[in-house]
């Protein structure tokens, strides 16, 4: 993988942008005082959807490959899958930010939760239940214990795939201004 890595980097010009995120990120769990760095929490889980707890090693190693091939930026995804309860959410965006420093480019909130229906993470959800949660996580990441977590990287999402379309997104923003 670091060769890999290391090859891709030599091409470009910019830090290397790796997205750390997808189906399994909306299901896993960071626990900050776990000394390993990726336990697998449900081993007969979809292969398409790993839920994993993750520690500070997992971030150690993020700084460690960009220091070994040059440097890179990491996006982290940030679930959506329960907004209401999202201590984990807050304490996992606490923890990029300090530990990646200025190689966190920006932080994603939600992966294709327009397929969270479909997928029965959430029943019946739409792009209009969105809107209003994203707004009260992005107010929880602004006024949570460690401070305002979000004057710096950038704050992105949805990450969409299929249902919703990214101009109705765009359109749907100013509900959150």
């Amino acid at each position: 993988m670091q060769n890999y890595l290391a090859n891709l980097r030599a091409r470009i010009h910019s830090p290397l942008r790796i997205r750390v995120g997808g189906n399994s990120m909306d299901s896993s769990t960071y626990v900050p005082d776990q000394a390993q760095m990726i336990i697998v929490t449900d081993p007969n889980a979809d292969y398409n959807d790993v839920p994993v707890d993750f520690g500070p090693v997992f971030f150690d190693v993020l700084n460690a490959m960009a220091d070994a091939v040059g440097e890179m930026e990491f996006m982290i995804g940030l679930s959506m899958q329960d907004p209401a309860n999202d201590a984990d959410v807050i304490e996992l965006a606490s923890a990029a930010t300090g530990m990646l420093g200025g190689r966190l480019d920006s932080m994603l909130l939600g992966n294709e939760p327009d397929l969270y229906a479909g997928h029965g993470t959430r029943t019946n959800y739409t792009i209009q239940d969105y809107i209003p949660e994203i707004g009260q996580v992005l107010d929880d990441l602004e006024n949570s214990p460690y401070g305002n977590l979000i004057p710096d990287p950038i704050i992105g999402g949805p990450t969409i795939c299929c249902s919703w379309s990214a101009p109705l997104a765009l359109d749907l923003r100013s509900q959150l201004v």
